[in-house]
């Protein structure tokens, strides 16, 4: 059938794809790191992996900020969207959508401005350019 979400559920399907190899990269880096750290060895390529996600922080945050002001733009304060895509799914007895929705998109920007403004350590960042 017609894929009524319209052609932007694709773009954001890439932004949280990007997100979750993002994530993951972050956190198998941080983990080899430690691990290394604690039992007094180099481990090569998780400082690469961390210079790599240290360096695509600003990028990655910015397309979660974008994503979620785009999906209010167009998507959930958009009458014709909230009629046609959110209506369809309450008529089908999916009531769940819109919550679902709001979340997967709103929280990119918390997370994303977190990431930057705390999780990333700036010594470190500034020490391995």
């Amino acid at each position: 059938g017609k894929n009524f979400n319209g052609k932007f559920s694709y773009f954001t399907f890439y932004i949280i794809f990007s997100f979750t190899v993002y994530w993951t990269s972050c956190l198998v880096a941080e983990v080899a790191w430690l691990w290394g750290y604690a039992h007094y060895q180099e481990v090569v390529w998780a400082r690469k992996l961390l210079k790599f996600t240290y360096a695509g922080a600003p990028l990655i945050s910015a397309l979660g900020v974008m994503l979620t002001l785009l999906f209010l733009k167009f998507n959930w304060f958009e009458p014709s969207w909230q009629r046609e895509v959110l209506g369809r799914y309450h008529q089908r007895g999916q009531v769940w959508f819109g919550p679902t929705m709001l979340f997967t998109h709103l929280n990119q920007t918390p997370i994303s401005l977190l990431d930057v403004a705390f999780i990333k350590n700036r010594k470190f960042a500034e020490a391995h350019r």
